[in-house]
């Protein structure tokens, strides 16, 4: 699998050096895979976005692609500015591989994830659904998404993680369309707003 994302990576920063390009991978591999991810990983969470990417909107333009690759590169859980800090990230690694209006639609797509709700452009609402889309899956993957979510909270007590996954599974349900997409949107919104109503359930 390694080999197989280093050559998608290698693939899209055609603009480095390999062995730049190789040291940017090896960079993104060492965050995902810290100690401390268990969900939000290169081969889990990202490897899976950007394979929905490729099956629901293949012609997605490298903007997009990279906001899936550096969207949670930064991650200490519970904190408000993750998303912020993972584009800058992203512009310090990259910004002088690719020109700057794409560098500013990927930052700008990062930031739009961290809340999944009126993205300004059709490619933020793109990445929006591709990254949200984990709450529309068959049930028993759901369940095993939101355990390995609950350990990257270890930090916090049951009742504290309750309290909190509570109020965003509500916050989620009260939007009146959870994917901004058609597409997506069409195909899932009544799964994912399954799947969240059973989750919210089981904390009652």
């Amino acid at each position: 699998m390694k080999k197989l994302m280093m050559q998608r990576w290698i693939d899209l920063c055609d603009g480095a050096s390999l062995s730049r390009a190789c040291s940017i991978f090896d960079d993104l591999e060492h965050a995902y895979e810290g100690p401390d991810r268990y969900w939000h990983t290169l081969y889990g969470h990202i490897r899976v976005t950007l394979d929905n990417q490729t099956k629901y909107f293949p012609n997605s333009p490298v903007d997009e692609v990279l906001a899936i690759w550096w969207h949670d590169r930064f991650l200490i859980p519970g904190f408000k500015r993750n998303e912020e800090i993972s584009a800058a990230i992203m512009r310090a690694a990259i910004g002088r591989y690719f020109p700057p209006d794409i560098i500013d639609l990927a930052a700008s797509h990062i930031i739009g994830t961290a809340t999944h709700v009126d993205s300004p452009t059709d490619g933020g609402k793109r990445v929006s659904d591709m990254d949200m889309l984990s709450v529309a899956c068959d049930p028993e993957e759901y369940d095993a998404g939101t355990r390995l979510i609950r350990k990257e909270y270890g930090m916090i007590t049951d009742s504290e993680w309750a309290a909190g996954r509570t109020i965003w599974i509500q916050q989620t349900l009260a939007q009146s369309q959870i994917f901004q997409t058609e597409e997506i949107g069409t195909w899932f919104e009544t799964i994912a707003r399954t799947n969240l109503q059973r989750e919210l359930e089981s904390y009652g």
